[in-house]
């Protein structure tokens, strides 16, 4: 399982609420992935080189708690490939380790030429199944969401 720390910063919090928007905690899965990917070797920037695009063809997110300024970990696991879809099962943590939101997210390989999924290759397949089920990644990450 692949783990991530983020933060949510106190200027992204909703004015009114005074927590994070359900579209910024999206944004936190979001830098979990890409640090993931990265984490295996392969970043967007090394996609983008070879004319690959990951894209999210679709995301069922439960929010379990609420989400407020400060320090929360992502994780990636359960990772699978079927076909041309990528899935993989996330969860926001808090600092006591409560589960605050978990997300199922399935991914497409898009090539840019003709805008249409590709099969992943193998190499890509065995690092994202086998990092996401169980081998141990931690990172930390600095910044998370954009100001807005």
């Amino acid at each position: 399982m692949f783990e991530c720390e983020v933060v949510a910063k106190e200027e992204i919090a909703d004015n009114l609420y005074q927590h994070i928007h359900h579209a910024d905690i999206l944004r936190m899965f979001e830098q979990g992935r890409c640090a993931f990917l990265q984490t295996i070797g392969f970043s967007n920037e090394s996609f983008i080189a070879r004319g690959i695009f990951p894209v999210v063809a679709s995301v069922n997110i439960r929010y379990l708690r609420e989400v407020r300024p400060g320090t929360y970990v992502v994780t990636c696991e359960k990772g699978r490939c079927v076909g041309k879809s990528l899935f993989v099962h996330q969860r926001l943590f808090n600092k006591r380790r409560k589960i605050v939101a978990d997300a199922e997210v399935e991914c497409v390989l898009m090539d840019g030429a003709s805008r249409r999924g590709v099969t992943p290759e193998a190499a890509f397949e065995r690092a994202f199944t086998s990092s996401a089920l169980g081998l141990p990644f931690f990172c930390t990450m600095l910044q998370l969401l954009m100001t807005p």
